[in-house]
C-alpha cells in the first residue's frame, strides 16, 4: 500500500496493511505528522483517508488539519479527507452536555447507540479498501478504562483491527500520548508500528525528534540504513518535515 510519510526510509518501501501508534510528549507533533502524511498521500487516488476523533467534532477536526498547513489552503486536503468523529457517543455518559458539542439531541437516537466501542468498531467495518485510518487518539480509550470499557476488551480491540487492516489492505495509525501506566508496555507491544515523537529543549534551542522503535516488515530495511533518530521540524507550506537524519556510526 502507498502511503507516504514523508521519511524516505520508510516511503521508498512498500508498506504493508499494519496497524500503528504515534506516541509523544507534549509538543511532539505526531498529530501533524500524521495530517502531513495524509495530504501527500492524497496524491495517490487509490488511498483514501480517514481521521477518526474519539472527543473532537468534525469542525474541531477541519480546524487542526487546517492549521497544520497555515500558508496553504487546506481544502486540497480536507476534500480528501473523511472526518468521523466519536465525540457524541464519548461525551454521552459525561458530565459534559451535548449541547456544547453537536447541539440538542432526540432522546430517540440516544437510545440507539451502541456505546462508543460500538460506534468505533461500526466505523471500522465501513472503511474502504486501501484507506489510511488516523485515529485520535488511543489516549481517551484508555482513560475510559474501568469505566465503559475493560482493559482486555480494549487489547482484544486492537488485535482484532489488525485482521480488519489486513482484509482490507488498509493502515490505521493511533495516536497516544503517554500515560503513567503500568499496562503501557502491553498496550504498545499490540502494534506492529511504534513510532516516538518527543519535544527537548537542547542548549536553548526547542527541538523535535522522531524514533522508529518498532515497523513490522521494514525494520531490517532501517537499520541496514543506519538510521538512529530523525530531526522533525513543521513547515506552514507543508507540514512536518525531516530535516536532518541522524546515522548510526
Amino acid at each position: 500500500m502507498k502511503v507516504r510519510f514523508g521519511v524516505d526510509v520508510i516511503d521508498e518501501h512498500e508498506i504493508p496493511p499494519t496497524v500503528a501508534v504515534f506516541t509523544e510528549n507534549v509538543g511532539g507533533c505526531a498529530r501533524e505528522f500524521a495530517v502531513t502524511a495524509m495530504k501527500l498521500s492524497s496524491q495517490n487516488e487509490n488511498v483514501k483517508s480517514y481521521y477518526f476523533s474519539v472527543t473532537d467534532t468534525v469542525e474541531e477536526v477541519k480546524d487542526r488539519i487546517s492549521s497544520t498547513f497555515p500558508r496553504e489552503n487546506p481544502e486540497s486536503v480536507l476534500k480528501s479527507v473523511e472526518i468521523v468523529s466519536f465525540a457524541e457517543a464519548y461525551f454521552e455518559k459525561s458530565v459534559i452536555p451535548l449541547r456544547w458539542i453537536g447541539g440538542k439531541e432526540k432522546l430517540e437516537s440516544m437510545k440507539e447507540r451502541r456505546g462508543i466501542m460500538g460506534e468505533i468498531i461500526n466505523a471500522f467495518d465501513n472503511i474502504e479498501e486501501n484507506s489510511f485510518v488516523f485515529f485520535d487518539s488511543l489516549t481517551d480509550l484508555v482513560r475510559l478504562v474501568g469505566h465503559e470499557i475493560k482493559w482486555k476488551d480494549l487489547i482484544d480491540f486492537i488485535k482484532g483491527l489488525k485482521k480488519v487492516c489486513k482484509r482490507k489492505e488498509s493502515i490505521a495509525a493511533f495516536h497516544y500520548s503517554k500515560l503513567p501506566d503500568e499496562r503501557e508496555n502491553e498496550l504498545l507491544d499490540q502494534f506492529e508500528v511504534v513510532i516516538d515523537f518527543e519535544l527537548s529543549y537542547e542548549r536553548g534551542e526547542m527541538r523535535r525528534w522522531m524514533y522508529i522503535r518498532k515497523f513490522s516488515g521494514l525494520m531490517p530495511f532501517i537499520e541496514r540504513s543506519g538510521v538512529s533518530r530523525f530531526e522533525v521540524k513543521l513547515d506552514p507550506f507543508v507540514g512536518t518535515i525531516i530535516s536532518r537524519v541522524h546515522r548510526v556510526i
